[in-house]
């Protein structure tokens, strides 16, 4: 499984400048959000603004975090190698997992937060 979400980030490492920016432009428009003082007017954009935030620095963690994953440990290999490749291939694993049960968190907030901003214009 790691295997797989490594390749797939590594078609997709050219995205990753282009999350920085999309996570740099959602920051702007909830920054002129809040500094706008006339509320009809900031709010409308404040919740939009912070889902792209939000998840653009998801998919920029995402790209970063798997691009790295160390290959198993071969056959041949000593004792401690295997130990040292499996304890970091373990900590891979439950990076996964949490990143799994946030992005499940962030689908929820989102999918509350866009039915509050469709209520609200």
């Amino acid at each position: 499984m790691l295997e797989t979400l490594q390749r797939l980030v590594q078609r997709f490492l050219w995205a990753r400048p282009w999350c920085l920016l999309l996570s740099l432009v959602g920051l702007g428009i909830v920054v002129r959000a809040l500094a706008l003082t006339d509320t009809e007017v900031g709010d409308g954009g404040m919740i939009p603004g912070l889902l792209l935030f939000v998840w653009a620095l998801m998919a920029r963690s995402f790209l970063n975090l798997f691009a790295g994953v160390p290959a198993p440990a071969l056959a041949g290999a000593g004792f401690v190698t295997r130990v040292k490749v499996a304890l970091h291939r373990g900590l891979y694993h439950v990076f996964l997992y949490l990143f799994m049960l946030v992005t499940a968190f962030l689908l929820l907030t989102s999918w509350k937060l866009f039915g509050a901003w469709r209520m609200m214009v």
